[in-house]
């Protein structure tokens, strides 16, 4: 998970430790250029939609954290930092569901 905890570093909070773990293995997937990390990044999507939302997100950074869902279009106004930092960790997880092959390398 090394190679993606600066991911949650950057957006200022980190997400419960599952999540952190299937994003490094999505990671690992999209460098190795396999074709299931959209299959994989699309059941975890459905799965973290379904989560509880704003529960278990530790929040390094509030700041950071409004910064980083701004930049995913995610408007952070009237949500508690738990709830902002769920959209952010779908919106990171359905990045390597969007990707075309080329983009992947």
């Amino acid at each position: 998970m090394e190679e993606t905890g600066q991911i949650w570093i950057e957006a200022g909070f980190l997400p419960p430790a599952d999540y952190r773990r299937a994003v490094a293995l999505l990671h690992r997937l999209a460098m190795d250029e396999e074709g299931t990390e959209f299959l994989f990044s699309s059941i975890l999507t459905v799965t973290a939609r379904s989560g509880e939302k704003g529960r278990r997100y530790r929040i390094l950074d509030p700041a950071k954290l409004r910064r980083t869902a701004e930049e995913y279009g995610i408007e952070p106004a009237g949500r508690n930092d738990g709830e902002i930092a769920h959209a952010v960790t779908v919106a990171i997880i359905a990045e390597y569901g969007e990707k075309t092959p080329e983009e992947r390398v």
